[in-house]
Parts: structure tokens; sequence; C-alpha cells
């Protein structure tokens, strides 16, 4: 399962526990649900201040990283004020797609950076079908991946779902690596491939949506006029003939309209 797929589920079914337990949990119910997810304490300390941000009482948290929170908390607090009067772009993250942002790059931290000799020889043996190599060099290149995909904000896609992106043509540049080319160029060119061919995705339902709304708002217009024409409300049939379109057409436009009233 994609990581942060794993990472959403669980923090959900841990706030679904919480509101029927009378919105508490214990340390150990956050260690039980993040088992095989999160592996240091830092990163279970930024689930802590999320559940308290959210009002979530956590029954048995020690004293110091209460403490501790509530001193992030205020830091945070300041900082959010002071980012606030220069941020020129809309952040459209969920709080838990940023949590999960923050947890992945600190991960990234912790990764040894390998020496020009040891990535050499990462690659190496990786191109010769070494997967524990292979694995080892997706890792340390995921920085890459991170670097790329700041260019990329701001046209549409998440900065997690770039990410998400960046990583599969990470991998895709390391199993097709011709061994001629500088290893960071050419792994950075399919990384810019995948993020872009996922904003084109975007761009392109994005498109279809906008032009499905305009016909379903064609079609509402041409329903009230026909049934200020004939008296009473215009037939299927009556509808394609009056706008050149299949009765398929004209179902499937209703049908989106309803489900957007329906979302809305």
């Amino acid at each position: 399962m994609d990581k942060k797929l794993e990472f959403n589920e669980a923090l959900s079914a841990l706030i679904e526990f919480a509101t029927v337990n009378g919105n508490q949990v214990s340390c150990e119910n956050v260690h039980t649900y993040f088992n095989g997810i999160l592996d240091n304490e830092d990163m279970y300390t930024a689930v802590y201040k999320y559940l308290l941000d959210s009002k979530i009482k956590i029954v048995d948290l020690d004293d110091a990283t209460a403490k501790s929170l509530a001193t992030l908390n205020t830091d945070n607090s300041s900082k959010n004020d002071a980012d606030t009067s220069h941020c020129h772009h809309h952040d459209d993250s969920s709080d838990e797609e940023k949590m999960f942002l923050e947890l992945y790059m600190k991960d990234i931290d912790s990764i040894p950076v390998p020496t020009p000799e040891e990535k050499a020889i990462l690659i190496e043996k990786a191109c010769m079908g070494d997967r524990t190599a292979f694995a080892n060099l997706v890792e340390v290149s995921l920085p890459i991946v991170l670097n790329v995909a700041e260019r990329y904000l701001g046209q549409g896609v998440r900065k997690a779902d770039l990410i998400q992106d960046g990583n599969l043509g990470l991998i895709e540049a390391i199993m097709n690596y011709d061994h001629k080319s500088d290893f960071d160029q050419f792994v950075v060119k399919f990384i810019e491939n995948a993020m872009q061919d996922a904003i084109d995705e975007e761009r392109g339902m994005h498109r279809i949506a906008e032009h499905a709304a305009e016909r379903a708002n064609a079609i509402s217009d041409a329903t009230t006029a026909l049934a200020e024409k004939l008296g009473r409300e215009a037939t299927i049939e009556e509808l394609c003939e009056y706008m050149s379109l299949s009765e398929d057409e004209i179902r499937e436009a209703i049908k989106i309209s309803l489900d957007a009233m329906t979302i809305n």
C-alpha cells in the first residue's frame, strides 16, 4: 500500500476511535494504529500535536512531551503569523497532508548522504540487479524528487501527489539508466516528465469537468425555455431534438449536474 494512503487511513481510523471513546486516546492507542507506519518518536510527537490541535485528549501523555508540544504550538503560531504577511499563493493542502509531508521530510532528512564513491557503487550494483542496492539508491535519491517538486508547485497538483508521481519517475529512471549520462541529471528528466504528466492529466480532467458543467447549464437553460414554450416539462426526446444531442449525452449531463448538487 502507498505510504501516504496507509498513513491517512491510520490517522482517520484513530480519530474515529477517539470520537467513540469520549474524544480521547492513549499513547498506546496511537502506537497501535501507526505500528509499522511511523518508525521514530519524533514522528509520533507530530501525531500527538495534531491530535491535541484537533481537541483530542491524550490521557497518558507525559509532562515533558506535553510541555514540549505547548512550546511548539507557540513557536509555530508566531512563525505562521510572520509567514502569512508574505504568502502569495493559496495552499489547499489538508492538515493531514501537511503533517504527512512534514513526517516524510523528517524521514528523508534522517537518510545518510552517501559519498560520491559510495553512490557510484550503489548505482553500479543497482543496475546489475542488486535489489538491496536498488532500494538504497532510490532512498538516497528521494531529496532530488523533493527539489524538483518545489519547481512544479502551483500548477494544480498538490505537493504530496507530485512527490508520489516523482518517486515513480525516479524508479523508472534507475531502471533505465544508460551508464553514460550524469546520474542526477538523468533521473531529474524522468522525475520532471512524471510530474508534468500528472499536471497535464489534472488539467485535462479539469477541462472535461468544465465542459460537462457548461453542457449541464445549457441543458438547464433549454429545459426552462422548452417548458415556457410547451407549457409543461420537456421530455428527453424533445430535449435531444432541441439541442441536437443524443439521449446518452443528455442523460450523462443531467447526472453530472445532479452529482454536483449532491456534493454541494
